[in-house]
């Protein structure tokens, strides 16, 4: 019979234990996936610029948390917390059509002073909004305007 009564003392100290290895778990996990998604924007944002933005299709629909690269022959689009490494959305930079900025009507989550542009690519249907900070656009209007490097150019 005591040993019953020791088994039932028990039962509070092995829920716990089970309980706090989960959070435990829980926490590796979490922490493991932050550092990914941190590698992740790192690595593809180290062959070029990169801008934080939020991501819709033209006038619909809830914003997405995204980040822009500002590569040598295309404009790349990237999820956030994407698990690849490839881009969600792409266009060449020789048939890039950027609207002109308006003043965004709601918030847009991750950017303070947001402005919303129209992106195309010349001669395809269809696009999408970006809303990047304000002060980012002159630089993403400076790359579209300029020309991409070319072989034998001299700066």
């Amino acid at each position: 019979m005591d040993d019953l009564v020791d088994d039932v003392e028990q039962v509070p100290l092995y829920a716990a234990e089970a309980v706090g290895g989960a959070l435990l778990v829980g926490l590796v996990i979490g922490a493991a996936l932050l550092g990914y998604f941190f590698v992740r924007r790192l690595r593809i944002a180290a062959s070029a610029p990169s801008l934080s933005c939020g991501l819709r299709d033209k006038g619909r629909g809830r914003w997405r948390s995204a980040f822009i690269r500002l590569g040598h022959a295309e404009l790349d689009c990237f999820a956030v917390f994407g698990i690849g490494l490839k881009p969600i959305r792409s266009w060449p930079r020789a048939a890039l059509d950027i609207g002109p900025p308006r003043k965004a009507g709601g918030g847009v989550p991750g950017l303070r002073d947001p402005v919303i542009i129209s992106v195309a690519a010349v001669g395809r249907t269809g696009g999408v909004e970006l809303a990047i900070e304000r002060s980012a656009y002159p630089a993403l209007r400076s790359w579209a305007e300029s020309g991409p490097p070319r072989a034998n150019s001299v700066v």
